[in-house]
């Protein structure tokens, strides 16, 4: 027997013969304390054997964890469509927001509709709200969102309206590049399919792939312009207001008469479901001060 062992025995003799010649009430106190200080281990030993007990007896067969597991996925899907329902809040929240801003601009008399119908045949030409001369409006009338140039009314019914977007061939608009003394004329696109830089990818992921550019013409010769300049209307064609943001120059091509630069338009078409219009009258619509019509200006705002 080792040194270690021998030691040991002879403290438990030693102990046991103590607790032998104590007293009876001693030895209820000594039980007493060695209780007090076990009790913890104890309750720690019950808690996980009942735990492993549970296991044992309640383990689950294959079509209970069959069935959970298809309670989890319903939960799941549940779970994700009342997310998407959130994002789409959220984002009609934004664009609420936004043009709760609008109102605040007092030269600006607004109508607030909604995007009731789009061809997919013309999803980049026009589309239709649910205002109509009922509500004041009429042809001519500006339509946006936030502070961006959407296009314009192109009819009119009592109740409804057909919007010509500015992404239509048909749709001209004077603007000015931000920061600069340039002026010109923006034409849609729209049935004209990608440019060049929309194959390349450079567009933003909308409807269909690519999002229709705008043409940007009669530029000055010498205009030194860069992607990434913001355009905006600037009021000189008399029918939208200056200011509105119609989208921002992705590229230059210098010619010998003028200069052309295409945009991409500041709205995204593909999720359009609020608008706002400008009722024609209610805000002056007048040409900047100091501003030169851009040379072969012929091609005014229509």
């Amino acid at each position: 027997m080792s040194r270690v062992n021998l030691i040991a025995l002879l403290l438990l003799a030693g102990l046991v013969t103590g607790l032998m010649l104590l007293p009876g009430e001693r030895v209820a106190a000594v039980r007493h304390t060695v209780l007090g200080w076990a009790s913890p281990w104890l309750r720690t030993k019950k808690a996980v054997g009942t735990v492993v007990d549970g296991l044992v007896t309640r383990k689950p067969t294959y079509g209970q964890l069959e069935e959970e597991n298809r309670r989890l996925q319903q939960e799941v899907q549940h779970l994700r469509t009342l997310n998407r329902g959130l994002d789409e809040i959220s984002r009609q929240n934004n664009e609420l927001r936004g043009a709760l801003n609008l109102r605040k601009l007092p030269q600006f008399e607004l109508v607030a509709a909604e995007v009731v119908s789009r061809d997919s045949g013309t999803w980049y030409n026009s589309l239709v709200i649910d205002k109509g001369e009922r509500d004041g409006l009429g042809v001519n009338d500006p339509v946006i969102v936030e502070t961006k140039l959407v296009g314009k009314i192109s009819v009119a019914g009592p109740d409804s309206s057909m919007v010509l977007l500015v992404t239509d061939e048909a749709c001209k608009v004077t603007v000015r590049v931000m920061s600069t003394p340039y002026f010109g004329i923006s034409e849609g696109q729209g049935s004209q399919g990608p440019s060049l830089s929309a194959a390349q990818g450079e567009t933003r992921g909308m409807r269909g792939g690519w999002a229709p550019r705008l043409r940007l013409r009669y530029l000055d010769k010498f205009a030194r312009l860069q992607p990434g300049m913001n355009v905006y209307s600037s009021g000189q064609g008399r029918v939208y207001p200056p200011n509105l943001e119609v989208g921002k120059i992705v590229s230059v091509q210098p010619g010998d008469i003028t200069t052309e630069a295409e945009i991409e338009p500041a709205v995204d078409f593909s999720g359009l479901d609020f608008v706002f219009v400008i009722r024609r009258g209610a805000g002056e619509t007048t040409a900047e001060p100091g501003a030169v019509a851009p040379a072969e200006a012929g091609a005014e705002e229509k």
